[in-house]
């Protein structure tokens, strides 16, 4: 016979204090494990992405340098991007290496915000990882993306670990 458990109000303890703490401060290293992370990710998703372009060609072959198909992949991959930063402010690259994203003002961040860090993010990658590279020099350790973007990258731990 299963014993019932009962719980006496004064036994429970309200949680007064976060049982997260954050860190300003996320390492280049960290940040480049959770692209590439990310970057599996949107490979998946470009592949499911031109089985669905295949519907519309009636299953032929995707002709080399269609326009279309190279638009419908770049909005898939901005689309899972600005989708997760604006829903919980974090991919799944980023929730497996505990980061988040937040703006500089620490409320959550808008899809607004998540479109302009995605397109600055986009552009400074296509002009060989310059806004990557920014975090080395910049005083707060932040990428240009996230400085023009007005966000910032957080790790978040548990009390008492990291």
């Amino acid at each position: 016979m299963a014993k019932e458990i009962k719980y006496v109000s004064s036994q429970i303890k309200p949680q007064t204090e976060p049982s997260f703490s954050y860190i300003y401060s996320v390492s280049l290293s960290r940040r480049l494990a959770a692209m590439i992370y990310d970057t599996f990710l949107v490979i998946s998703l470009f592949i499911l992405g031109t089985f669905f372009f295949l519907l519309f060609t009636h299953g032929n072959t995707i002709e080399v340098g269609n326009r279309y198909y190279q638009w419908f992949l770049i909005l898939v991959g901005l689309s899972f991007f600005i989708g997760c930063w604006g829903y919980r402010g974090q991919t799944t690259g980023m929730a497996a290496w505990h980061l988040r994203l937040i703006s500089t003002s620490g409320k959550p961040l808008s899809y607004s915000q998540a479109t302009i860090r995605a397109f600055f993010a986009v552009l400074t990658l296509l002009l060989g990882g310059i806004g990557l590279w920014w975090a080395l020099w910049d005083r707060q350790h932040l990428p240009l993306y996230d400085r023009l973007a007005k966000t910032r990258l957080i790790l978040v731990t548990k009390k008492g670990v990291g």
